[in-house]
């Protein structure tokens, strides 16, 4: 039997010259590992990301991606020009969306009655 521990991931991040050290689940979609991304980022959850390795490269936002260090973390860009932009503008349920699943651990019922619910409480 596996440990615990090895069902979880580690990324180190750069977030304005500090570390921020994000675990996840081998199991998280990329849209939930975005959130947390977006999360210690401290921008909105559905602000489109880039993911820069030491070297510049671009790293896909996956379960999958590549270990890195606290000395080699990656860097988090917001993403804030042309359609990415408008992107960003969208409700949650259309911004992470994976055809036959559920909107980033929401079903689409529960994301509905939060657009509902927070429409409602600005009337």
């Amino acid at each position: 039997m596996g440990s615990a521990s090895s069902s979880y991931r580690v990324i180190y991040l750069d977030v304005d010259g500090r570390i921020q050290k994000v675990v996840f689940s081998r199991f998280c979609s990329p849209c939930d590992i975005k959130e947390l991304f977006c999360t210690a980022l401290g921008v909105p959850r559905n602000t489109a990301l880039s993911l820069v390795d030491p070297t510049g490269a671009l790293v896909s936002i996956d379960p999958t991606m590549p270990h890195n260090t606290e000395r080699s973390p990656y860097r988090v860009v917001p993403l804030t020009g042309g359609q990415l932009a408008a992107s960003s503008t969208q409700s949650h349920s259309s911004s992470c969306t994976d055809p036959g699943r559920e909107t980033c651990g929401i079903s689409p019922e529960a994301a509905s009655f939060k657009e509902r619910s927070s429409q409602a409480s600005d009337l």
